[in-house]
């Protein structure tokens, strides 16, 4: 380089800039290197200084400037107050004596400058410094080109007692001791090199101002033991910053270490760094100063930090790429101010073999991890923790955590957002997005998920929304998944991909007065529930899924809202320990519906389906068997609406097979196919003007009353075609206590019990019609009012009777009985029960009415006994060889008797 315009002594100058390609020498080139704005004015520069003596032989002196050339192997010493020395044009290398510097520059009283080209030769010394100067009163600036070896020393060392220190230059330089060092106090220390720089028991760099600026730029590979680079800055104001191209390493301590106690850190670069601790540790603890790491390079830092990254009062980031591997953190960035980021975006594989992966740490401000790479740690792999602003880990790449948390966005007053693709896995929950007094908290994510010991996915807001988005695997420990939040916005999740929850939840999904929704695909399998959705507000709950879904420990589906309507839509197989799906509104509202729609068989110990709503109308429709250890399906409205339940497929139940309940509503009920109970087989029932619908379709086989159709005031209609019946009391027993019509029509043999057909009304029209053989302990087939109605009795059939065979009975209303086939015949028994029709008709009415208001006032019927009902998979095996079981045998699911206190109306089957 070529350097001009020297500051003479006796002037005083002012000059500012930055460093470029060409720099200007002695004091001029101090301050364009430092980048500030210098006025150089001592006592000692004020009084004119007569020129000293040349300082050695080869050395000449022009003005206040010493030039040496030509062999100077002895090494130089130069104590007078030169405001210039300059070496060069050697014709040797220097290499004096050991214990002899190679240029020794030191003065009390005035500013110095050295500027020394060695060309092809070098300086080599030995228990010295390679090159020494300093001065007491003034600034120093050293600008050296060409090689030095310091053994037992330091390569080139510079002070300033009063004064600021500036060293630049090219070159290879190796010392003992530290390579490059300076240490003004009363200014700034700033470095500019290119080569590479070795020091085998100290720093490759140590650069501290005790009360200005420390700066370092260039290029080459610095090796040391100690710490490579070492920058520090201390006094109001002053910043600390490095610029470095080139592989940095440490065998003994940390790669660069920045710190300012009044001021901001920077570090930009690129290159390999290889640590025994930190790679990169900046502190920067002045007022809103920034701490800055930029880094292109793989970062290796066997024993500690692979970078960290403090500010006290400012923001705090790291940008770059590279493999990272360290033995504590990966990347931790923190700052401590209330309002300011930190951030870290990286690119490139992280592993923290005893720690985190990343760790981005605010008092106040965001927290932002934004990258891509596979990243491997010991405790948590990627977690953004904002006390106050936004959390956001936004990653693609695999993650893996042996011990801790996979990703982590966690904020106390801010949104929380984890995004992006990759396997992860983790010891405790593998992907987590909270915030306890925030905004919303999200996770879109593709990829499979893995906790082995917590959940796999949790999303929490304590005031926001909180969802789930994505497709993959999930299988965890505990819940598979859990979205909460306890204010009045959505959870909701959107997953295509089988979601395992094994000692938990498969799918829990809560909000205190915000809808919850599920929707996608995949199977779901749960220890507790596979799905479990419920919101305590005024909100709807919806699941809209296909896949299996699997409960060893509680429902198939449980979903429950206390204001809101309720639905569900599945498809696949349902195979529980407790209920097969459970759904229920508290709403009084008449349009918050209930609604069930499931395509599929299910499987389960306790009710098939059960459905309720207290005003609103309720609606089951199952395509697919149901094996249930209670009842089969459970609907029920407690107000003016209506229940609805059509199921396509084979059913046994453990109690009734199809209860259908409203309290003042329309009651339809369709079944198509094999229906075993132990119970009744249907009870569709209500206590008001609406109609009462029963259409079944296949045989049929129930304990007690094979289909019970009753109405307080309402219509009834049953029609059976295409089965038998087979039950321990009436086969068909309808009936009202109004003026409306009463009708059964059946197709098909009837083996009951009790009654064959019993059907009455108080005041309306009863017919009742039946096509095939009936075998009954008690009367055949009867039509019964109490009032004017118009009763009918037609029958086809060969009848066996324990009563009377066809009975049709109006107390002034017209009666017809037709027997197509007169084949009918009375049963008599051990003990003979009376002709009913030699009975005063109104003792008959009495009797069987009474009968009929204490079934529809005395509850539900009871569970079979725990004794007879067999293991669901017994059922499966059973039905596989297409034999109908006797609805009176098997092993009911332990545990979920109904107790007597719960036997009123309206009380269900699990009491949920």
């Amino acid at each position: 380089m070529d350097f001009k315009g020297y500051i003479m002594a006796g002037t005083t100058h002012r000059a500012q800039g930055t460093l470029g390609a060409t720099t200007t020498g002695g004091i001029a080139g101090l301050t364009l290197l430092l980048g500030t704005t210098m006025l150089v004015s001592t006592a000692a520069m004020a009084t004119p200084i007569e020129p000293p003596a040349p300082p050695a032989a080869g050395c000449t002196v022009d003005g206040m400037t010493a030039t040496c050339t030509g062999d100077q192997s002895a090494g130089l010493s130069v104590t007078d107050p030169f405001v210039t020395l300059e070496v060069k044009e050697l014709t040797q290398d220097i290499a004096p004596a050991a214990g002899v510097a190679g240029i020794s520059y030191e003065t009390e009283t005035t500013n110095i400058t050295l500027l020394s080209n060695t060309g092809s030769q070098a300086i080599i010394v030995e228990g010295a410094d390679g090159i020494l100067a300093g001065t007491i009163d003034g600034d120093v600036y050293i600008h050296h080109e060409g090689d030095i070896t310091a053994t037992g020393g330091r390569g080139i060392h510079a002070y300033a007692d009063q004064g600021a220190a500036v060293i630049e230059g090219t070159g290879s330089v190796t010392a003992t001791l530290d390579a490059i060092s300076t240490n003004p106090r009363l200014g700034a220390a700033a470095l500019n090199w290119d080569g590479d720089l070795t020091s085998t028991e100290g720093r490759g760099i140590f650069l501290k101002a005790d009360n200005g600026a420390a700066s370092a730029e260039g290029s080459g590979n610095i090796v040391s033991q100690l710490d490579a680079v070492t920058l520090d800055s201390r006094g109001a104001g002053a910043d600390t910053s490095f610029n470095w191209d080139g592989d940095i390493t440490s065998n003994g301590g940390s790669a660069v270490v920045l710190s300012a106690d009044d001021g901001a850190v920077s570090v930009t670069g690129s290159g390999t760094v290889i640590a025994d601790q930190n790679g990169f540790d900046l502190d920067a603890r002045g007022d809103e100063a920034d701490a800055w790491l930029g880094w292109d390079g793989d970062i290796t830092a066997t024993n500690g930090f692979g970078a960290r990254v403090y500010s006290a009062n400012g923001g705090a980031d790291i940008e770059g790429s590279g493999t990272v591997t360290a033995g504590d953190f990966g990347f931790y960035v923190l700052t401590e101010n209330d309002s300011q980021p930190a951030s870290l975006k990286w690119t490139g594989d992280i592993t923290s073999q005893l720690s985190f992966g990343a760790r981005v740490e605010t008092i106040g401000g965001s927290a932002t991890i934004q990258g891509s790479g596979t990243v491997q740690a010991h405790t948590d792999a990627l977690t953004a923790d904002a006390d106050g602003g936004d959390a956001n880990v936004l990653w693609n790449g695999d993650i893996a955590a042996t011990t801790g948390y996979g990703l982590v966005a966690k904020s106390t007053t801010g949104g929380a957002n984890v995004s992006g693709s990759g396997t992860v896995t983790a010891e405790l929950d593998a992907i987590t997005a909270s915030n306890t007094a925030g905004t919303t908290a999200t996770v879109n994510w593709t990829g499979d998920i893995t906790s082995t010991s917590g959940t796999g996915v949790k999303v929490f807001s304590s005031s926001g929304a909180t969802n789930l988005k994505g497709s993959g695997t999930i299988a965890a420990g505990l819940d598979g998944v859990n979205i909460t939040n306890t204010g009045a916005q959505t959870a909701a999740l959107s997953w295509s991909g089988d979601i395992t929850g094994t000692d938990g939840f498969g799918v829990y999904l809560y909000s205190a007065n915000g809808p919850v929704s599920a929707s996608g695909s995949g199977a779901v399998t749960g220890g507790y529930d596979a799905f479990h959705l419920e919101t305590e507000g005024n909100a709807t709950a919806a699941l809209n899924w296909t896949g299996d879904l699997t409960s060893t420990g509680g429902n198939g589906v449980h979903l429950t809202t206390a204001q809101g309507a309720a639905s569900v839509m599945t498809n696949g197989l349902i195979d529980a320990a407790q209920g097969g799906i459970y759904i229920a509104s508290g709403s009084s509202g008449s349009y918050d519906t209930v609604s069930v729609q499931h395509t599929g068989d299910i499987l389960a110990g306790g009710v098939g389906v059960e459905a309720r709503s207290p005003n609103a109308a309720v609606t089951v429709k199952v395509a697919g068997a149901v094996d249930s250890g209670s009842y089969g399906i459970f609907a029920e409205s407690l107000g003016a609406a209506t229940v609805t339940v059509e199921q396509t497929g084979t059913l046994d139940a453990g109690n009734t097979g199809i209860h259908a309940y409203s309290a003042n509503g329309d009651v339809n009920v369709t079944q198509d196919g094999t229906l075993a109970a132990y119970g009744d087989g249907i009870l569709a029932q209500n206590e008001g003007a609406g109609t009462v619908y029963v259409r079944k379709a296949g045989d049929l086989g129930a304990q007690a009353r094979g289909i019970a159709a009753l109405s307080s005031t309402g219509a009834v209609v049953v029609r059976m075609t295409d089965g038998s019946i087979t039950s321990g009391g009436t086969g068909i027993e309808a009936g009202n206590e109004s003026s409306n019509t009463v009708t059964v029509e059946m197709t098909g043999d009837i083996d009951a019990g009790g009654a064959g057909v019993l059907a009455s009304s108080s005041n309306g029209e009863v017919w009742v019609t039946v096509d095939g053989d009936v075998d009954a302990g008690g009367d055949g087939a009867s039509a019964i009012n109490e009032g004017s109605g118009e009763v009918g009795v037609t029958y086809t059939g060969t009848m066996t009777a324990g009563g009377n065979g066809l009975v049709a009975a109006s107390a002034t209303g017209n009666v017809t009985a037709t027997l197509t086939e007169d084949r009918q015949r009375q049963r008599h028994r051990q003990r003979h029960q009376p002709d009913r029709l030699r009975q005063p008709l109104g003792q008959y009415r009495r009797r069987r009415h009474g009968d009929r208001r204490r079934r529809l006032r005395g509850g539900l019927p009871g569970h079979r006994p725990a004794e007879h009902r067999h293991q669901l998979r017994h059922n499966r095996q059973r039905r596989r060889g297409g034999r109908l079981r006797h609805p009176g045998r098997g092993q009911r699911h332990p545990g979920r008797e109904l107790r007597h206190d719960q036997r009123q109306r309206g009380a269900g089957p699990l009491g949920q």
